[in-house]
């Protein structure tokens, strides 16, 4: 599944039912370990896209990052912590309405700048590296938490998540 393969594929690869493989992807997405979405490619539309680094005066993060995520043009909004206090990513056709972006944010009360950097090229990562780290986040020898049900329920996460490995 991190890798992209259909059910039907890793049934086959794996020689577990697709019915199996179904239910358990079904689960994975209705528990909300996995998320589906469908992601435009811009750059074949002509369309430019970046991201909006805010710095804010003050402490209305949350206030300030849901008004910018109305904002058109902006594709994503979240909630750093370290640098930036709000990282948008945000699409655009021309310097125009890159400079409008910027100015209305700008013009937000507690914004006290604004950098931005416009996405050159996307390079493909390691499908691998998704399910490398489930498995180091999850511990796999079991020691991650510190009751008998907290290995259990880890184990049992990690053994969903190894049969999505194909």
């Amino acid at each position: 599944m991190v890798k992209g393969h259909e059910n039907k594929q890793i049934s086959k690869e794996l020689r577990v039912p697709l019915s199996t493989i179904q239910r358990r992807t079904k689960n994975l997405i209705d528990s909300g370990v996995v998320h589906t979405r469908t992601v435009s490619d811009f750059r074949k539309l002509g369309i430019k896209q970046g991201l909006l680094h805010i710095y804010l005066k003050d402490g209305n993060i949350r206030q300030s990052a849901s008004q910018i995520a109305k904002m058109d043009g902006i594709m994503s909004a979240s909630i750093h912590i370290g640098n930036s206090d709000v990282v948008c990513g945000f699409v655009y056709e021309d310097s125009d309405q890159l400079v409008n972006i910027i100015a209305a944010i700008k013009h937000m009360n507690n914004v006290h700048k604004v950098k931005w950097s416009e996405e050159v090229s996307e390079l493909p990562v390691n499908s691998g590296n998704v399910l490398s780290s489930f498995k180091k986040f999850w511990n796999v020898n079991g020691n991650n938490g510190n009751n008998r049900n907290s290995k259990r329920q880890t184990n049992r996460q990690y053994s969903k998540l190894k049969v999505k490995e194909k």
